[in-house]
């Protein structure tokens, strides 16, 4: 169980940057936001049986990511103000282990007593395999829209379903491993894939090397990000 006395919001993007899709002409201001008071509770019961392993989870408390209000104070210029809705969640995963392959799948269903949230369900069902020194994981995220009321949120979570998501690693030896993670939208709109390669020198030091290709539409979560392709190299010290 979790208890967070205050509210923590997540950063987002600049509302001038691309996900906002401001019409040109259009002058935003952003006013200070509204923090919601009160507490935020959380819990999770988890059980390994014979057959299967499952959990059930339960959160009372505030989205961490906002919506908006608009007001136009002048032709062509909007005053943006940030509030965070009250959310409900209730959540549940499973995973059994098969002969082949272990099946995984989790689900949630987010209600809110504020009037512009959206009523709806997340979910991923998931496929994963090892093979000697290699494993595979393969699977679906979806949603499902019981009361649409918002008319404009960021929300990542939800911008990541109605894809097909997927891992694939090989473990080549003790230092060094390579992997290869996708997510693909089922409408073939944006795709996402990042190859890593990661090793390891001594018993201290680690580099990793990776590359990030991002494609799609304009109107596509993923997609509006193309031109965020990019590569980058850590090196990791250990004590």
């Amino acid at each position: 169980m979790v208890w967070v006395p205050l509210f923590t919001p997540s950063r987002i993007p600049l509302l001038d940057q691309r996900w906002s899709n401001v019409p040109p002409g259009i002058a935003l201001q952003e006013l200070p936001p509204s923090f919601p008071g009160g507490s935020q509770f959380g819990a999770r019961w988890n059980h390994i049986g014979s057959v299967a392993e499952y959990s059930l989870s339960f959160y009372d408390g505030h989205n961490n990511l906002p919506l908006f209000n608009f007001s136009e104070t002048q032709p062509f210029a909007v005053d943006v103000a940030r509030y965070y809705p009250q959310m409900r969640m209730y959540g549940g995963d499973v995973a059994i282990p098969l002969k082949g392959v272990t099946v995984k799948a989790e689900a949630a269903y987010f209600t809110s007593t504020t009037k512009q949230e959206d009523q709806y369900a997340l979910y991923v069902v998931q496929l994963e395999r090892q093979a000697g020194e290699w494993f595979f994981i393969g699977g679906y995220a979806g949603q499902v829209v019981t009361d649409h009321r918002s008319i404009f949120n960021f929300a990542p979570d939800r911008g990541l379903t109605s894809a097909f998501l997927g891992r694939a690693g090989y473990t080549i030896d003790t230092n060094r491993s390579v992997a290869l993670e996708t997510a693909l939208r089922q409408n073939g709109a944006g795709v996402w894939v990042k190859l890593e390669y990661s090793q390891a020198f001594g018993a201290h030091w680690r580099a990793t090397a990776a590359f990030t290709l991002i494609r799609g539409d304009d109107s596509d979560f993923l997609g509006q990000y193309r031109r965020n392709s990019h590569g980058f190299l850590a090196l990791r010290y250990s004590f």
